[in-house]
């Protein structure tokens, strides 16, 4: 069954009271047409419950603007959505064309800042976000009564010589749901082992990301980066207002249940009923988690992030003995899930289940 605007629907039923899905929700693949992002692909989803995005194919089927019943949910840096065309993948460039969005992907054998690895330079969060999905599909898929909005394709980061990574990702939100959920297979394709890095680099911004907004997490320790981020440990999950300061990142170590961590970011003073979203990934392919928090002026962004290795650059990860490596024809499989918190009720129950 659909639910759709507090009711229950068949098939059957729906379409007898609609002459194409596209009145209620569903996918529409469009071109943008100006500026940086000129010629680029995009794949805006209605899932008919309120909650809107798009995903930016030539950005490696990322997630660019989100929004539930008219409220953003993302972060969107002063850049805005740009063409791969223009990506900098050497030293700090990818802050050149990194536009926010819900979720933007590191890796795949790169994530953290600049280094160098045996010989070879590695840029920030490696070159993953300039690479465009290829075998694009699509669809609105019926099962039964039931309905599925899904995007897939495959990004491939290979070179002569050297490796090939592949991605295959399938995004799926259910019709009538507030619900978004990536499932990726990292496959090295290549006849050599290949170190592997990703991180789900996911940004909230305001109204959702403000002043008295929580973070809650199943976190047994959390580190600071650095001496910015220890001035600030203690409110390490308490959002405030815009300040003149610089970000602070820490390190999380979380106490999965069942497999699965969810980390809830909760506004109980948004709007008349609060707003929240839950992060929710599976922990055994994913045993790290960032929160990247940056309450500068114009700035003003929180960043939940799990990731396959420590957040540190491919040479420091090797370093501790933790970089993974795939051997040829090894795959891994990720999975990552957003879900929308609508009114405090929810965000009590959610917030509970974390202990």
């Amino acid at each position: 069954m659909v639910k759709l605007y507090g009711r229950n629907y068949t098939r059957r039923e729906l379409f007898r009271r609609v002459g194409d899905l596209s009145q209620v929700g569903g996918v529409r693949p469009f071109t943008f047409t100006e500026g940086p992002a000129r010629g680029m692909a995009g794949i805006d989803v209605r899932s008919g419950s309120g909650l809107n995005y798009t995903v930016l194919p030539d950005r490696g089927l990322d997630l660019s603007v989100a929004e539930y019943r008219g409220t953003p949910l993302a972060w969107r840096s002063a850049i805005g959505d740009r063409s791969p065309a223009f990506f900098e993948p050497e030293g700090m460039g990818w802050l050149m064309t990194f536009g926010g969005g819900l979720m933007v992907t590191g890796g795949l054998d790169q994530i953290g800042m600049p280094c160098e690895d045996e010989g070879q330079p590695y840029g920030l969060h490696g070159r993953y976000s300039g690479l465009p999905a290829e075998r694009v599909h699509c669809d609105e898929v019926w099962k039964g009564n039931a309905c599925t909005l899904a995007i897939e394709g495959r990004v491939r980061q290979a070179s002569v010589f050297g490796k090939h990574l592949a991605l295959h990702r399938r995004i799926e939100t259910p019709l009538g749901e507030s619900k978004i959920i990536v499932r990726d297979r990292v496959e090295n394709a290549g006849s050599l082992p290949q170190p592997h890095m990703i991180l789900y680099h996911c940004n909230f911004g305001f109204p959702l990301v403000d002043e008295g907004a929580r973070i809650h997490a199943p976190a047994e320790a959390i580190v600071p980066r650095d001496e910015e981020a220890a001035q600030g440990l203690k409110r390490a999950m308490v959002l405030d207002g815009p300040a003149l300061r610089g970000e602070q990142c820490f390190f999380y170590t979380m106490k999965p249940r069942r497999g699965w961590v969810e980390v809830v970011l909760a506004n109980r003073k948004l709007g008349d009923r609060g707003l929240g979203i839950v992060l929710r990934y599976r922990a055994d392919t994913l045993p790290y988690f960032t929160e990247w928090k940056c309450m500068a002026d114009k700035t003003y962004v929180l960043g939940l992030e799990p990731s396959n290795t420590p957040l540190v650059g491919r040479a420091e990860a090797r370093r501790l003995g933790e970089l993974e490596t795939l051997r040829p024809g090894a795959s891994v499989e990720y999975e990552v899930e957003l879900s929308i918190l609508d009114g405090k009720k929810a965000i009590d129950e959610a917030v509970a289940r974390i202990g």
